[in-house]
Formats: structure tokens, sequence, C-alpha cells
């Protein structure tokens, strides 16, 4: 997973800075929504933990440290695809 994301990041770097917004944009949100569902059930589904997991029953203070470098990174990057100028 970490391969692939890394691997379209540095295609969207070379093809151009709208493909670079884009992919902020596009995978920022994704990573910040998986947090957000880590925090809510305890599994993602970018690793498609909910589908071989399901909901854990996790106490919240955990899911919120494990969710936290999603909703960090994802939130950051999705701002800053939004808040560039094209």
């Amino acid at each position: 997973m970490y391969i692939r994301s890394a691997a379209w990041a540095f295609t969207a770097v070379a093809i151009s800075r709208r493909a670079t917004v884009d992919f902020l944009r596009i995978f920022g949100t994704l990573y910040f929504l998986d947090g957000v569902m880590g925090v809510a059930i305890g599994s993602g589904y970018l690793d498609l933990g909910v589908v071989r997991f399901g909901v854990l029953d996790l106490p919240l203070w955990f899911k919120i440290l494990t969710s936290l470098p999603h909703l960090l990174l994802g939130g950051i990057g999705s701002a800053a695809g939004f808040l560039s100028k094209r």
C-alpha cells in the first residue's frame, strides 16, 4: 500500500503541478476519511481492515491514537490540495 501511494505521489509530482494538487485532494481526503472510520469503528478501508476484521471493540483512546497519523496527514494533505491556487 505505502509503495503504491508513494509511487502515485512521485508520478503526480513528475507530471505537473495540477496532477500533484489532484493527488493531494484525492489521497488526502481518502486518508483522512480512513482515519475517521478508524476512530468510529476501529478498522479502516484503505488496508481492507474493515473487510478482514469488521467492527472492532477497542477503547476509544486507542482508536484515536492509532488513527491520529491518518487524520493529521490526510487533513494536511487535503488542506494543501484544496487551499492551493491553481
